[in-house]
């Protein structure tokens, strides 16, 4: 059994594992809701042709909608629906960082019992399953590139690093994050060699961001970029900036059955931290910035102050979950080597050997269990096909060329593919300044823009920070002869393996038909 000792065979293993968990998980059940049916509009968006930055609301950049309307037209060839594509690339996107994990935790390492698991560690996380498994989201794809960069500055492939530097900012604004650690490493790295490093890095880095540079200049869209995704997000966070700890908060929610993972994340990070510091101040910076971390050090505390200051919600926890992974197997690996050392000692050097394997082998096969559990005995509150026999039967009033006008609840938009009207205008909590960036000014603005449409369906989502512009909204749909009915949505806000009633959110959909319908 030769392949196993090949350098490719684990990395692939821990591909099986993530693939066997994801299909475990159900590809075809997870349902699109919320945000995941949000970054699903923009990609059909981009397939009908739209411009999303004029046409469309969208405060990311645009690389992640552009690979999921990619997804959509391959899926198109193989009568795959629109809003199902990219959850495939998705998948498989998932399968490959769990291969760079392993990679990446291998190279610091150098034990690949710690290596698996580090991987196993972030295959397990219950909510990265769901995330994965709802749609391509352009977070996960800066999960692939945060890890894509790490492997190579461990390998001192500078091109490839800057390419995945450049392209990790193209999915999400905080990805610089991934290009000032991966260029301070190289700096403190090559030396005399600095020059020609730093031109790889660039050239590689220019390449990243190309395809963003390409679809701006085709589309003419530039501006509509600067204001939604550049200015917009900017605002946005100095007025609605969490505030510190907020991220602690939803770990213990989002997170609750990883928290072990987390925790010896935290020993390992610290440990280090504490070796690092004792070093003095010159070696110190050494540690921090050895290539064989891979840039992880400065990626731990970027994320962290990042977190504390800016944290909006779960999905924000995404990037850091490869950092976590990583400083648990860095975690594990001194316990390898004290397994080792005393079992040769005790039993002398072939039995020792095979003794310690044995034992360390039960250690990983036991966090494996602890940490694959989440994610393997998952299952949605409700599925893909009961969120579409729903929405068919909310739209059974709507001819094909009716608008149906949704507020809070693209999954309306992107489930009967079908654009919104109002250029997917959200109904959350940056609506007073989505608003002013699409020129309407406050409640009354909107009501007569949807007054406009003559709508056959509303649907609004009862956000409770927008309470009242939902009453206003009702209260003048119910003046103008429409009835309303009550749709109810179940979400599970977190993994559970021990099932909780508490976990399952019930969202209310307000569903207002014109009379006669």
């Amino acid at each position: 059994m030769r392949w196993i000792a090949a350098p490719w065979a684990l990395p692939l293993f821990s591909a099986s594992v993530a693939l066997t968990v994801l299909a475990r998980a159900g590809i075809l059940d997870e349902p699109i809701l919320v945000d995941r049916a949000y970054f699903v509009y923009l990609g059909q968006a981009l397939l009908r042709g739209e411009p999303i930055y004029t046409q469309t609301f969208v405060y990311y950049p645009p690389l992640g909608p552009l690979v999921s309307a990619a997804s959509m037209w391959v899926g198109q060839l193989f009568d795959v629906p629109t809003y199902l594509a990219p959850r495939f690339t998705s998948v498989l996107i998932g399968a490959a960082c769990a291969g760079l994990m392993f990679e990446l935790c291998r190279g610091a390492t150098r034990s690949s019992w710690s290596a698996l698991v580090g991987a196993l560690a972030l295959i397990g996380f219950g909510t990265l399953t769901t995330f994965i498994l709802a749609t391509l989201e352009p977070k996960l794809l800066l999960l692939l590139f945060t890890l894509l960069a790490g492997v190579a500055v461990q390998r001192r492939r500078w091109g490839l690093t800057g390419l995945a530097s450049g392209a990790a900012v193209i999915c999400w604004q905080p990805g610089a994050l991934i290009g000032l650690a991966s260029a301070a490493v190289l700096i403190s790295a090559e030396g005399g060699r600095r020059p020609k490093a730093i031109g790889r890095y660039a050239l590689g880095f220019g390449v990243g961001i190309l395809p963003a540079a390409v679809y701006l200049t085709v589309t003419g869209t530039w501006w509509g970029f600067w204001q939604r995704a550049a200015l917009f997000p900017f605002r946005t966070t100095l007025h609605l900036a969490a505030r510190p700890g907020k991220w602690l908060q939803i770990l213990e929610w989002d997170f609750g059955n990883e928290i072990v993972v987390f925790a010896v994340a935290a020993v390992g990070f610290g440990g280090f931290a504490l070796c690092s510091a004792g070093k003095g101040t010159r070696r110190a910076v050494e540690s921090w910035l050895a290539p064989r971390l891979g840039g992880m050090p400065i990626l731990a505390v970027g994320w962290i102050v990042f977190n504390t200051l800016e944290f909006q919600g779960w999905a924000d926890m995404v990037p850091i979950l490869p950092v976590v992974a990583f400083w648990a197997a860095w975690a594990f690996e001194p316990v390898v080597g004290f397994v080792r050392r005393h079992a040769q000692r005790l039993w002398g050097r072939d039995r020792g050997a095979r003794s310690a394997h044995l034992v360390v082998a039960s250690l990983t096969a036991a966090w494996a269990v602890y940490a694959l559990a989440d994610a393997w005995f998952y299952t949605p509150a409700m599925t893909l096909k009961d969120q579409r026999v729903l929405l068919a039967s909310i739209l059974t009033s709507a001819g094909p060329n009716d608008k149906v006008v949704a507020y809070g609840a693209s999954e309306v938009y992107i489930i009967a593919d079908r654009p919104s009207p109002n250029g997917f205008l959200s109904m959350n909590r940056f609506f007073l300044p989505v608003a002013h960036v699409v020129g309407l000014n406050g409640c009354e603005d909107m009501w007569r823009q949807l007054m406009g449409h003559a709508p056959a369906v509303v649907v609004i989502r009862r956000w409770s920070w927008q309470s009242g512009c939902v009453r206003h909204m009702g209260r003048g749909l119910l003046a103008q002869g429409y009835s309303r009915s009550r749709v109810e949505l179940r979400i599970r806000r977190h993994m559970s393996y021990l099932p909780d009633p508490r976990d399952i959110m019930v969202v209310p959909w307000d569903v207002y038909s014109p009379p006669g319908a």
